[in-house]
């Protein structure tokens, strides 16, 4: 099941970063957390996907690196990032999605339920108890 209240915590977070970032454009930030057990399951039931549509591959990239690469603002990814760890704990892995699949996936494009019309990337962060997805997309 998703956990609404850290869901929406990192959100929040993300949100407020995103609209801070003056090199982001019409693109923001959302996360969903969901127990680290039951990951697949519950994300796909929750996004409306089939389990064999989501494939994900470790990568080398830490979320620091991710969220520099979105934000492009050191300084307020080093302070979204102390927050972050504060209330979910240290990221462990993190986890992509091969880019040709993304719209198929999730965005407007499919039958997917979707916080954006165009998701442009979505990554995967394991903590202790949980996995993250933080997507980043836009609505136009």
């Amino acid at each position: 099941m998703i956990k609404q209240e850290l869901s929406s915590y990192l959100s929040g977070l993300t949100n407020i970063s995103s609209s801070i970032s003056k090199d982001i454009g019409p693109s923001y930030i959302e996360v969903d957390c969901f127990d680290k057990d039951n990951f697949k399951e519950e994300f796909c039931k929750y996004y409306n996907i089939s389990k064999d549509k989501l494939e994900y591959k470790e990568s080398n990239r830490k979320l620091e690196d991710v969220l520099n690469e979105w934000l492009n603002n050191n300084e307020l990814v080093n302070s979204l990032i102390y927050w972050i760890k504060l209330r979910i704990g240290e990221p462990i892995k993190v986890y992509e999605t091969d880019d040709s699949n993304i719209e198929e996936l999730i965005s407007g494009y499919s039958n997917s339920i979707s916080p954006f019309y165009i998701t442009e990337e979505i990554v995967y962060v394991e903590f202790k108890d949980y996995i993250a997805c933080f997507m980043i997309g836009n609505n136009e």
